[in-house]
């Protein structure tokens, strides 16, 4: 459903506000179907066994929330996948799309439809769990500089379902 967030900040050393007020669309996830998390941006992506504040399973996550990426950089980031169907012998086949493209060149549209993209990447993953981590980086060596759009598409190859997801993000060359 949709809520309003309202965020206040106040400055520990003047006392000076400020608002932050936004609509924000949260998804239904208790509904069985495939669903994909938001996409996180991040610093770094690493895999770790310690206790740490920006832990995910056995990764660390740390957040990027200046959405920058700086080259020779890849773009990290890190979503989850929920509900995905088992065949008969117990397993999940999904395939996960990423793909990157210039935001100027961009119109708003639907996260799954995306036209000719800089940088694109695609692979297969067999599993046994109905849901997934999925820590991932993506090259920008052929994006174009400025405003990008991360378009990141799941498709469940036992269902024959897909979900998609998009964010944007600045890349400095």
């Amino acid at each position: 459903g949709m809520y309003h967030l309202t965020l206040t900040i106040t400055d520990a050393m003047t006392a000076r506000q400020g608002v932050l007020a936004l609509d924000v669309a949260i998804d239904d996830y208790s509904e069985k179907r495939l669903h994909i998390s938001d996409l996180m941006l991040v610093k770094s992506l690493s895999d770790t066994l310690r206790n740490m504040r920006f832990r995910r399973g056995n990764w660390q996550v740390v957040p990027n929330p200046r959405r920058t990426v700086r080259a020779p950089s890849p773009l990290a980031f890190y979503c989850e996948v929920y509900n995905l169907a088992k065949d008969e012998f117990g397993q999940t086949r999904y395939r996960v799309t990423t793909a990157v493209k210039a935001a100027e060149t961009e119109q708003r549209r639907a996260p799954g439809a995306v036209d000719q993209p800089e940088v694109a990447l695609s692979y297969t993953q067999v599993g046994s769990s109905d849901w997934e981590r999925l820590p991932l980086e993506v090259q920008l060596k052929h994006a174009q500089a400025g405003q990008n759009r991360l378009f990141v598409i799941i498709e469940d190859l036992v269902a024959g379902t897909q979900v998609a997801k998009d964010t944007f993000f600045l890349y400095i060359r």
